[in-house]
């Protein structure tokens, strides 16, 4: 009888344990999400347009950061706006067709194809410009010549077409011709062996370019010409030569002797030789006169006096 007993209370006491685990599992189920079919929409942490400073050639696209907490994958609608109208729904938006200076941002909204998250703004990007370039200047005629003016020929390039207007810099031997912006320079202003270079500086309606420096650019400097014949004889006792000479720059010259007797001399700027002699030696003296104009350029002139 006793042993009866102990058994039934056994069974008692295991349907008791038996219903305690049981309404424990069933509290933890309760608890779980899934068993109450519920889930956790996406966020979206983090978004910005790419690029940052975009222009009318630029494609936009969005790059952003989002988490789900149950894993599901995510997937996003998009709302693109220009001055807050709405103007298309695709990942990425072209520019072609809007204009500088617009203002573009993007609502994105999470999916995990359940439920939606809630919608993210990214920042305002204004559409900008690119500003003209200067692809190439050159200096025209490629000979240059004294009292010859310059002219530049620019190629310029603008990515978005705009109009493009060119200033000058106009630069002498490194010194800067002030209050010329023009094109041309004037010939007044150019002397044989001078160095000229131009700056061009682009600009459209937006904005500045980065100035270009030509290629320097330097002056032809043309010898002087001897243009008058030595005298063959001496008078009163004197020889006197007045050398003339011209040179196509308009510089100035100077005179001197290479070759002539000790006695002999001529003037460094009027050109005029002297040499006191009653008459010529008979074996005859070589002389040598050269004009130079300080560039490079000279001209001699050689003869020999002899008595006749």
């Amino acid at each position: 009888m006793k042993n009866k007993s102990t058994i039934s209370f056994a069974i008692v006491f295991l349907i008791f344990i038996g219903l305690l685990i049981g309404r424990r599992n069933e509290d933890v189920t309760l608890s779980s999400p899934s068993a109450e079919g519920g889930n956790h929409p996406p966020t979206i942490t983090r978004i910005e347009i790419a690029p940052s400073a975009p222009d009318l050639k630029s494609v936009l696209s969005v790059q952003l950061v989002s988490e789900d907490p149950d894993r599901d994958r995510v997937t996003y609608r998009y709302r693109w706006f220009v001055n807050k109208k709405e103007v298309g729904d695709q990942p990425v938006l072209p520019l072609t067709g809007f204009h500088q200076g617009d203002l573009v941002s993007v609502e994105v909204i999470p999916s995990d194809g359940k439920t939606e998250g809630s919608p993210a703004q990214s920042p305002v990007v204004r559409i900008g410009n690119n500003p003209p370039s200067v692809r190439a200047v050159k200096l025209s005629p490629e000979a240059l010549s004294s009292g010859q003016s310059v002219h530049a020929e620019v190629e310029g390039f603008d990515k978005e077409g705009d109009p493009i207007h060119y200033d000058y810099e106009w630069y002498i031997n490194d010194r800067r011709v002030d209050g010329n912006v023009e094109s041309d320079l004037d010939g007044a202003f150019v002397h044989s062996s001078d160095r000229i270079a131009v700056k061009v500086i682009p600009s459209d309606p937006f904005s500045q370019g980065e100035p270009k420096m030509s290629n320097v650019a330097v002056v032809v400097n043309h010898p002087p010409e001897i243009t008058s014949l030595p005298p063959t004889e001496a008078e009163e006792g004197k020889y006197t030569y007045q050398v003339i000479a011209k040179d196509p720059d308009g510089d100035p010259l100077h005179y001197s002797l290479v070759e002539a007797p000790p006695e002999m001399s001529i003037h460094p700027t009027s050109g005029l030789l002297e040499w006191n002699v009653a008459k010529f030696p008979t074996e005859g003296v070589s002389v040598k006169v050269q004009v130079d104009d300080a560039k490079g350029g000279k001209s001699i002139q050689q003869f020999v006096l002899r008595a006749g």
